[in-house]
């Protein structure tokens, strides 16, 4: 993979000349390459060990959430991003324990969610910017290093990372059925109509292009 390849796939931004030195598929290339208005689909699965109890206390979990962002990307008359459309997914939360202690799980009196509220902070050309809010149930935790006694606490909310999903160009559809750039790694369907991109840290995406001009 040539530098400038790999640095258009990270920028989700892939154009012609780039894919022509990589090899590319030229009826799909032919759909997409004069497109200037495009409604995008990005579907985003999250899946990681998380502090599931809100406070400083042993609680972990293995959290699996959803969330889809739709959006359209524009060329002309310039380039924008509008029309942002956010879906949150209901988180679920398996195998809770205290980890790294010998006492036993917490129990949650209430759901967890690990992505709520999630809000554009910003969107343009490249890159949309979502923040959202973690929020923790009431819950029964250990009292350790206390011991392990049970004890009541609240529930709370606090701020979580940022994410951030990218904007691709749709002729990245044109392209190998399969790439790699640092830590991210992307998988083209066999049909081209759609792609799933993998990032370190946590989140894998796939996106679903529909061309409006």
């Amino acid at each position: 993979m040539s530098h400038k390849f790999g640095w258009c796939l990270l920028a989700f931004g892939c154009g012609g000349s780039a894919w022509a030195q990589n090899g590319m598929e030229p009826v799909t290339m032919e759909k997409w390459k004069g497109a200037t208005e495009v409604r995008w689909q990005a579907s985003g699965v999250y899946q990681g060990r998380e502090k599931v109890v809100f406070g400083d206390y042993p609680g972990k979990g293995d959290v699996r959430d959803t969330l889809v962002v739709e959006f359209t990307a524009r060329k002309k008359p310039k380039a924008e991003v509008v029309d942002v459309k956010i879906t949150e997914g209901k988180t679920s939360v398996t195998n809770v324990k205290s980890d790294d202690t010998d006492c036993g799980p917490p129990v949650l009196k209430g759901s967890y969610e690990h992505w709520g509220n999630a809000q554009v902070r910003r969107a343009m050309s490249g890159q949309i910017l979502l923040d959202a809010v973690r929020m923790y149930p009431a819950a029964s935790v250990s009292q350790y290093p206390a011991g392990c006694g049970m004890m009541s606490i609240p529930g709370g909310t606090e701020p979580t990372k940022s994410v951030s999903v990218g904007v691709p160009d749709a002729t990245i559809l044109a392209g190998p059925l399969k790439f790699q750039a640092g830590k991210m790694s992307g998988v083209v369907a066999g049909d081209r109509r759609s792609f799933t991109i993998t990032v370190g840290n946590g989140w894998v995406w796939t996106y679903v292009p529909t061309k409006v001009k």
